[in-house]
C-alpha cells in the first residue's frame, strides 16, 4: 500500500496532528491482519480533514491507534503519531493520559451504547474535569457542565443536567457526546461515524453545531465516515482509504471535482443526485478484501472496471497529480483526464 510523503504535504507552520506510515497489525488464529498498512496525514489547527472509505478500510483502527484504544497484544502499532513535538505510540502513559482526552478528544459513532446509563449527564461531563483539571471546585464543574449543555442545544440546560442518557432521543445524545468532547477545549476533535443512525435533519444539525464549535475555539475536526456527501459539505482535505491505506489525498473540492482514483469515482457515482430520477446508482463491483488475504498488487485491482495486467502484479505508488493532490493508481493521470 502507498505511503504518502507527509514533508512534502507540510506547511510551514507545524501540523497539530502529523501521523507517519502509521501500521497497525493484529494477532488472530487465522494468521496476521493487516488492519493499516502506511496511513501518513496531518492536521493543521483549525481546518477540518475527512477519512473516508467503506466499513474495514481502515480508517476506525487508524484513530483508535492514535488515541491509544487499541491493547498490545493482539495489536502491534508502528510509525509515529505526533501531537506538536510529543510522539504519542512510544510516550509513557503519564504522558499520553494527559493528551487524550483533553488535547485531542473523540465522539464516537453510537452515543447511547457509549454515555454510562448508570450516570447523569452531568456526572459524566464533571468526571473529565475531576481527571484533567483536579483543581476545580464541584461548583465551578457544575456551572461549566450546564454551559457546555447549553452550548450544544441542549435545554433547560440547568435541569437536563441531571438526567440520565435514557431521557433524551438519540440526536441529543450525540449533542451531549460533543459536549463530552469539547469540554476540555481539545485542540483536536475526532468524530467517528458523528451522525450515524440519525435522520437527515438531525445529520445536518449536528455537522452544524460541529462546525460552529470549530470556528468558536479554533479547534481542527478529523472526520471519519463512509458518507461522500458528508466530507464534501464539511471538510477542507481528504483522504480516502480503502484495504487498509490511502488510496487518494487531496483538497477536498478538488477531489470531488477531478477524482484521481478509480475508487474515488465509484464512491462519487454510488451518490444519488437529483438528475438520477427513475436511474439506478452505480455500485461498486465486488466486496473490499479481507485483512489477512490481501491481493497482489494494487489491493482495489479485483472490483476496478479499469485494472490491467500492471494493476494486479505491482503496488502502485502514491502520485501527484498537482502540487497538494495525490493518487495511488498507476494511471492516476490517464483517470484525471478521464
Amino acid at each position: 500500500m502507498a505511503v504518502v510523503d507527509v514533508k512534502a504535504d507540510m506547511q510551514s507552520d507545524q501540523p497539530v496532528l502529523d501521523v507517519r506510515d502509521l501500521k497497525v497489525t493484529f494477532q488472530t488464529p487465522r494468521g496476521h491482519v493487516h488492519a493499516v498498512n502506511g496511513v501518513s496525514f496531518h492536521v493543521e489547527k483549525g481546518e477540518a480533514l475527512g477519512i473516508l472509505g467503506e466499513s474495514g478500510s481502515g480508517k476506525s483502527v487508524s484513530v483508535g491507534a492514535i488515541m491509544g484504544l487499541l491493547e498490545s497484544p493482539p495489536a502491534r502499532i508502528e510509525g509515529q503519531v505526533n501531537y506538536r513535538d510529543t510522539e504519542l505510540i512510544s510516550a509513557p502513559a503519564s504522558v499520553t493520559r494527559s493528551i487524550h482526552g483533553d488535547r485531542i478528544a473523540m465522539i464516537y459513532q453510537d452515543a447511547i451504547t457509549s454515555l454510562n446509563p448508570s450516570l447523569t449527564i452531568g456526572n459524566q461531563i464533571g468526571e473529565l474535569f475531576k481527571v484533567h483539571r483536579p483543581n476545580m471546585g464541584r461548583r465551578e464543574i457544575q456551572a461549566k457542565s450546564i454551559e457546555l449543555l447549553e452550548a450544544v442545544g441542549i435545554q433547560p440546560a440547568r435541569e437536563r443536567v441531571n438526567s440520565y442518557p435514557h431521557e433524551f432521543s438519540g440526536g441529543m445524545n450525540q449533542r451531549i457526546m460533543i459536549a463530552l468532547g469539547i469540554a476540555l477545549s481539545p485542540e483536536i476533535l475526532i468524530a467517528d461515524e458523528p451522525t450515524t443512525a440519525l435522520d437527515v435533519t438531525v445529520q445536518a444539525q449536528i455537522m452544524r453545531l460541529l462546525g460552529d464549535l470549530r470556528g468558536q475555539i479554533d479547534m481542527a475536526l478529523i472526520l471519519i465516515t463512509h458518507d461522500i456527501g458528508l466530507v464534501a459539505e464539511n471538510t477542507d482535505r481528504l483522504m480516502v482509504m480503502y484495504g487498509g491505506g490511502p488510496v487518494e489525498t487531496g483538497p477536498t473540492d478538488a477531489i470531488i471535482e477531478r477524482p484521481a482514483h478509480p475508487y474515488t469515482i465509484g464512491l462519487l457515482n454510488s451518490i444519488p443526485h437529483d438528475d438520477m430520477k427513475g436511474k439506478k446508482l452505480i455500485a461498486i463491483s465486488g466486496s473490499p478484501p479481507k485483512l489477512n488475504e490481501m491481493p497482489k498488487g494494487c489491493v482495489f485491482a479485483p472490483r476496478c472496471a479499469m485494472a490491467k495486467d500492471m494493476c494486479r502484479k505491482e503496488i502502485p505508488v502514491m502520485t501527484r497529480i498537482a502540487p497538494d493532490h495525490s493518487s495511488a493508481c498507476h494511471f492516476a493521470q490517464e483517470v484525471v483526464d478521464g
